[in-house]
């Protein structure tokens, strides 16, 4: 019964579809294409699964009600100077992984690490999500549902990795005089 009951759950889910035209000319070629085939061709529809997007929402700064001192928000970026600071061994693993095995790593026992023992005075949960993120689930000094995700992105010829840093904190918050810590973002997705 329970088995039954998920997946009525998960019909019900509405799942990201992308609708394709697989059109068939007289000479037996096949295109895949997003508009109808010409008269012709035979034509079938096929749809098409993307899974959905990270949770980082692409350009939309997190705009939370953080008015703080300048004090707190100075120990604020230096606690996530810190934080993010503990989290490049964990990249240099998962680059090392994607290298050796041409995928990204799934969960923290793939790249021989204790989900238990990651965490820190300050992070209290690490998990990897899609592509190579890396979610830092931040311990309730910082407020509620505070995350650092780092996402690597392939540069030079696919040969080194550049980590982009994203955090659901305002942009205030994360900017110092010199640079910002991680850029802001709205973090819709709990890894």
């Amino acid at each position: 019964m329970k088995s039954y009951l998920l997946f009525v759950l998960l019909l019900s889910v509405p799942m990201p579809v992308l609708s394709y035209y697989k059109c068939t000319n007289e000479l037996d070629e096949v295109v895949y294409q997003k508009i109808p085939c010409r008269p012709t061709s035979t034509e079938k529809k096929i749809h098409v699964y993307t899974p959905p997007q990270s949770g980082v929402v692409k350009g939309s700064e997190f705009d939370g009600d953080e008015s703080i001192s300048n004090e707190k928000s100075t120990i604020i970026r230096s606690k996530l100077s810190s934080a993010i600071a503990s989290l490049s061994p964990i990249k240099k693993s998962v680059t090392e992984y994607y290298r050796s095995k041409g995928e990204w790593p799934r969960k923290l026992s793939d790249i021989k690490m204790n989900k238990d023992e990651m965490t820190s005075s300050y992070i209290d949960e690490i998990i990897l999500g899609d592509n190579g993120e890396v979610a830092a689930h931040l311990n309730s000094d910082f407020g509620n549902d505070k995350q650092i995700i780092i996402k690597p992105k392939s540069v030079m010829g696919d040969t080194s990795f550049e980590w982009k840093c994203y955090a659901n904190f305002t942009k205030q918050l994360l900017s110092s005089s010199d640079y910002p810590l991680c850029k802001s973002r709205v973090i819709n997705k709990r890894y």
